[in-house]
């Protein structure tokens, strides 16, 4: 039997005391996990790996173990956060590493719909790139942008996509401010494409210092993929 058992104070000549608890032996008692616990196996499921891993982390953020991320943090697939919305819960992680060697593809060939170069343009751009099947122009099969990234996978994540000339500016100049990024000093490929390139020439930014250049579609050079959570 539990019960609570307190002195009067007049007992005691006004001395304030500490009540007292008694429990038996036979009284089961639970304790029930903290919610960070909670939170945490929920992080970690048993028996969950790969792509099923992948897709159990990305519903978490929009219910109570959602994780607050800050720009520079270790996103959910490795990468860092560059860019957040909704105090953190969402936002734009880049790939932990590049995909080197790419051609932009589509060299001399109009490609419409992939003008767009805000923030939040790069997955709509990657979809219209991909809808135009771009090709390499290497006789010996070379690898475009939009091939390497629709293939591309981290952790079982496979949501990424080309981040647009805004998107990969702003991912230089945060990352870099804050000493990660892991760039290269190279220029990098974006999604968006000069408006008259005369089909042949699309944006870069560069690794080594953020600016903006121009580069013909059929270089060879790095893409940093992108996703959204």
């Amino acid at each position: 039997m539990c019960g609570l058992h307190a002195m009067s104070a007049s007992a005691y000549e006004g001395e304030d005391l500490e009540p007292s608890f008694y429990i038996d032996n036979t009284t089961e008692v639970l304790v029930e996990p903290q919610e960070s616990d909670f939170c945490a196996m929920q992080r970690s499921p048993y028996g969950l790996t790969g792509e099923a891993l992948a897709e159990h982390i990305i519903a978490l953020q929009d219910g109570p173990c959602a994780v607050t991320y800050e720009t520079g943090d270790i996103g959910q697939a490795g990468g860092r956060v560059f860019y957040t919305t909704d105090d953190g819960l969402h936002g734009m992680e880049s790939a932990p590493n590049d995909i080197s060697g790419l051609e932009w593809g589509c060299h001399r060939v109009q490609v419409e719909g992939v003008t767009s170069f805000g923030i939040g343009d790069g997955d709509v751009n990657s979809k219209d790139l991909e809808d135009n099947a771009c090709a390499s122009v290497s006789r010996w099969g070379g690898r475009t942008i939009s091939d390497a990234v629709r293939d591309y996978e981290v952790k079982g994540f496979k949501d990424w996509y080309i981040p647009s000339r805004g998107e990969m500016s702003r991912m230089y100049s945060v990352l870099t401010s804050k000493g990660v990024g892991n760039f290269a000093r190279d220029l990098y490929w974006v999604s968006s494409v000069l408006s008259s390139g005369y089909n042949r020439f699309t944006w870069m930014v560069s690794g080594g210092d953020g600016r903006l250049w121009n580069g013909e579609r059929s270089l060879r050079k790095p893409v940093r993929p992108i996703r959204s959570f």
